[in-house]
C-alpha cells in the first residue's frame, strides 16, 4: 500500500531561517518512520545540515536557508522497504523590498524621521515589511536608519554605498543602497566688486564650492559674457553693474551679487612740464580725469623734492630740472 504522508508535503521557508521537520507516514496500519534522505536540496548549506533519521519517533531533519536561495526544492525521505515521500521546501524572502535601491539627500538638511520626512523609505511587498533595520558598517554621519527609512540631518556630501540588514520575524535580507549626500552650491568669489577698463580685454572667474548643472547671470557690463564660469569680453562703455550670479545643481540653488565698475584710462590734465626757482619753496599738484584715479611716481626723484598726499614739494638748492614719471 502507498505511503501516506503524516502532516503537510508543501513546507514555506524563509531565506537565512531555521527549517526544522519530524516526517512521518502511516502505510494504512502502522506509522513509520524515515531510515534515509534524498540528496539535500541547494536551499541549504553543504555543511551545517543536522539529521536523525534511525526509523524511530526521536527522528528529526535540521538545516538553515541560505540567505541567497530563493524558489521551490524537494526534500526526499525514504522509508526502508515501504517506499518514498518527497516535500517541497518553498524559500522565499523574509523581507521584500520593492523601492529602488538608488537614494539622495541634501547636506544639511533635517529629515526628522516622521511621516513623510525621511531621505529614503523602504517600500515592502504586502506581508513581507521589516521591524528593525542595520548596517553593516557605518553610516554617513548625521544619518540614522529604522525599518522605514534613513533619516536624519547629513553633515557631509558624498556618495555612500550601504548594505541594509532589514529584519521581521521570520529571518532577515541584506539589501544594497547607494546614498548620494549632495551640497547646495555657492558661489565663493571673495571679490564683490571688480573694476574694468573700458575697451580692455578682461576674464573674471566665477567659482563655486560643489560642482553645479548650471551657473547663470541675469545682466552684465556690454560687451561680456558668462562662458563656462568665467565673465569674459571686453566692455564697452563705463558705467557700474550688478550683476546677481545663481549656482544650481540636483540639492537647490543659491545666489550672489558681484559689481563691476567699468571705468576709463585716466589722462593727466595738469602741465607736464614745471619749473622751480632756487630757494622759493616749490609745490605742485598733478591731476587726471579721473577723480577715483590714484596717481603715484615711478620715477626716482630729487633727493629735496618728495611726493606726499598726490602734491610734489620741496626746497630746491640751486637750478636745476628733473622730470617724473608717473
Amino acid at each position: 500500500m502507498p505511503l501516506t504522508p503524516i502532516g503537510p508535503t508543501t513546507i514555506t521557508a524563509y531565506q537565512g531561517q531555521a527549517v526544522t521537520l519530524t516526517p512521518s507516514a502511516t502505510n494504512g496500519t502502522s506509522t513509520l518512520y524515515p531510515t534515509g534522505i534524498g540528496p539535500i536540496p541547494p536551499c541549504f548549506p553543504e555543511i551545517g545540515v543536522s539529521y536523525n533519521l534511525d526509523g524511530q519517533a526521536d527522528r528529526y531533519f535540521s538545516a538553515s536557508v541560505l540567505s541567497s536561495a530563493v524558489g521551490s526544492f524537494p526534500l526526499t525521505f525514504a522509508y526502508v522497504g515501504q517506499g518514498t515521500v518527497t516535500y517541497t521546501i518553498n524559500v522565499t524572502a523574509a523581507v521584500k523590498v520593492t523601492s529602488l535601491n538608488i537614494a539622495q539627500g541634501v547636506q544639511g538638511t533635517v529629515y526628522s524621521g516622521s511621516g513623510s520626512s525621511y531621505i529614503y523609505k523602504f517600500a515592502y511587498a504586502t506581508g513581507f515589511a521589516a521591524t528593525s533595520a542595520a548596517v553593516s558598517g557605518s553610516l554617513p554621519p548625521g544619518i540614522s536608519i529604522n525599518a522605514t527609512g534613513i533619516y536624519g540631518t547629513p553633515a557631509k556630501a558624498g556618495t555612500y554605498p550601504l548594505s541594509i540588514i532589514l529584519t521581521n520575524a521570520n529571518g532577515s535580507v541584506t539589501f544594497q543602497l547607494t546614498l548620494t549626500i549632495v551640497a547646495v552650491p555657492h558661489v565663493t568669489n571673495a571679490t564683490t566688486s571688480y573694476s574694468l577698463i573700458e575697451n580692455a580685454a578682461c576674464k573674471v572667474p566665477i567659482t563655486t564650492d560643489v560642482p553645479t548643472t548650471s551657473l547663470t547671470v541675469d545682466a552684465l557690463p556690454a560687451g561680456l559674457s558668462l562662458v563656462a564660469g568665467v565673465v569674459t569680453g571686453t566692455p564697452t562703455a563705463t558705467g557700474t553693474t550688478v550683476s546677481t550670479f545663481t549656482a544650481t545643481n540636483s540639492a537647490g540653488s543659491t545666489t550672489k551679487a558681484i559689481t563691476f565698475h567699468v571705468i576709463t584710462t585716466p589722462n593727466f590734465t595738469s602741465q607736464s612740464i614745471v619749473y622751480t626757482q632756487t630757494g622759493a619753496s616749490f609745490s605742485f599738484t598733478p591731476t587726471c580725469d579721473d577723480p577715483s584715479a590714484t596717481i603715484a611716481i615711478t620715477t626716482a626723484l630729487p633727493s629735496w623734492l618728495s611726493f606726499t598726499a598726490g602734491a610734489l614739494s620741496g626746497m630746491p638748492p640751486s637750478a636745476q630740472e628733473k622730470s617724473a614719471g608717473s
